[in-house]
């Protein structure tokens, strides 16, 4: 798809042009950094609502540190819904902490086309009440 010509400029380039936006989907982004993505979470401080996804056959390089912008209370404040799908960097004992730190925002995480044997032992060694809140995220769809 063309979200493989999606890049760190570009995210410089929202952040600068549309700095107003308030939903974004940027679909089989394989090229974006963590630096280009904590740009979108620092740069564009009305987001209400931030999806990006690598694709099926080719992963994108996101890690945790991507999502570090997320642990300071006056980032992002108004983002109610992240979905970062297909990275397969980013772990999940990250995605575990962001979801305690931020406890109203939904997080939906995960592979589109297969659950990752990480994922999965994850689930199984979880506490209830953190079992409680990953199934509130849509959990049966192959997200987590």
């Amino acid at each position: 798809g063309c979200g493989s010509r999606i890049t760190d400029a570009v995210t410089l380039s929202l952040v600068t042009h549309c700095s107003q936006l308030r939903k974004l989907k940027l679909e089989s982004c394989t090229k974006i950094t963590d630096d280009g993505f904590k740009r979108l979470l620092n740069g564009l401080v009305n987001l209400i609502s931030l999806e990006v996804s690598g694709n099926s056959k080719v992963s994108g390089e996101l890690t945790g540190r991507s999502l570090q912008p997320l642990f300071v209370k006056h980032t992002a404040t108004n983002l109610a819904y992240l979905k970062v799908t297909d990275q397969r960097k980013l772990k999940m004992d990250f995605i575990l902490r962001l979801r305690r730190c931020r406890p109203t925002m939904k997080v939906v995480v995960g592979n589109t086309e297969r659950r990752n044997m990480e994922n999965n032992s994850v689930m199984s060694t979880t506490n209830t009440s953190v079992l409680g809140a990953m199934a509130a995220t849509n959990y049966g769809d192959n997200y987590f």
